[in-house]
């Protein structure tokens, strides 16, 4: 599968005041692959099936990949304030406000910066 288009995305999440909260890049790579890859499972099963031959842990495994190999090399300036509006904003999706084709959806870009 190839890498997460790079994609800068526009999040707005919650409401009131207040510093948005921030997450370590482990949190990052343990919350966005499962949320990620439950969504693929869950609404479209067949497309789940195709990318990783139905099989959960390589479904994380290429989730994580882009930001784990980013920080490996150094490249990652790592952003958990972005990382835990991505995640908020993938956990609060459902199979009617996602399409399946959004690999955007928390690029490593968007993760890392430019």
């Amino acid at each position: 599968m190839r890498a997460w288009a790079a994609v800068g995305l526009a999040l707005s999440v919650g409401c009131g005041g207040g510093d948005p909260e921030s997450i370590s890049s482990d949190a990052f790579l343990e919350d966005y692959p499962a949320a990620y890859c439950q969504l693929q499972q869950t609404c479209y099963p067949e497309r789940f099936n195709d990318l990783f031959d139905a099989d959960m842990q390589s479904c994380l495994e290429t989730a994580r990949q882009p930001v784990e190999r980013a920080l490996g090399d150094g490249s990652c300036d790592f952003d958990g304030v972005l990382a835990a509006e991505c995640v908020a904003w993938v956990d609060g999706l459902d199979c009617e406000s996602w399409e399946a084709n959004e690999e955007d959806t928390c690029s490593t870009r968007t993760i890392c910066g430019e």
